[in-house]
């Protein structure tokens, strides 16, 4: 993304406690360091300055290292990454590439998340943001998926709207999970599961989507307080 000139956060590798400084020294703080490999959230900490960073450091390479044995999507062998850590709304911009072009998007609003370790809390569709913000973080995400050369499939990205601009914070080359396809379904008219198999079997189109939104949606994720057994 860089070499296509677009705006990156600031990372760098924290494998190693001598990673971690140079780190340091390139990310600054505040910043988040979590698994290079992972999901759900999972071992993700915030850190405000160096004490914390390295503590953090040896925490939860430990919690990975144990992790890795249970759940296949995390790994001890490529360590962890510290990230800068970016203010502002999170939203999720679900795309459909046709020969490397976007045909449709949608902007989906994040609330939001519960800290320190950033579960997602609920979200909205359609997006309660500016329809030139809206524009914004869609553009960004195009050019991302371009960048990266994914240019056929439903692609799911992440990103938040800074003081600075938009900003991508993963690009999943898959459709969002859960209940992504039933919410851009009920609100746009569109279904992805439909696009994501036309694209795998080179059926060109664009989808058609409704200029205005089918319905409103607001979804609140229950995080339980406690672990415990429900009797």
């Amino acid at each position: 993304m860089a070499k296509a000139g677009l705006p990156t956060p600031r990372f760098a590798p924290a494998r190693t406690p001598e990673e971690l400084e140079a780190a340091i020294k390139s990310v600054g703080f505040p910043a988040i360091l979590k698994p290079a490999s992972g999901a759900e959230a999972k071992f993700v900490a915030e850190v405000h300055n160096a004490a914390e960073a390295r503590a953090a450091l040896a925490a939860l390479t430990e919690k990975v290292r144990v992790e890795a044995q249970e759940d296949g999507a995390f790994s001890g062998a490529v360590g962890l990454v510290m990230e800068q850590f970016l203010e502002g709304d999170e939203v999720d911009v679900d795309v459909v590439m046709q020969d490397g072009k976007a045909v449709f998007s949608s902007v989906t609003d994040n609330w939001p998340t519960k800290r320190p370790s950033f579960l997602a809390t609920g979200s909205s569709l359609p997006s309660h943001l500016s329809a030139d913000v809206q524009k914004q973080l869609t553009e960004l995400a195009v050019k991302s998926a371009e960048a990266l050369g994914l240019g056929v499939g439903v692609l799911h990205i992440e990103m938040k709207q800074t003081p600075e601009g938009p900003r991508v914070i993963e690009v999943n080359a898959r459709m969002g999970g859960v209940y992504v396809r039933d919410w851009v379904r009920a609100v746009w008219g569109v279904d992805l599961v439909e696009e994501g198999l036309m694209a795998a079997a080179g059926v060109p189109g664009k989808p058609y989507k409704s200029p205005k939104a089918l319905k409103h949606l607001e979804g609140r994720f229950l995080i339980p307080e406690a672990s415990g057994t429900l009797e």
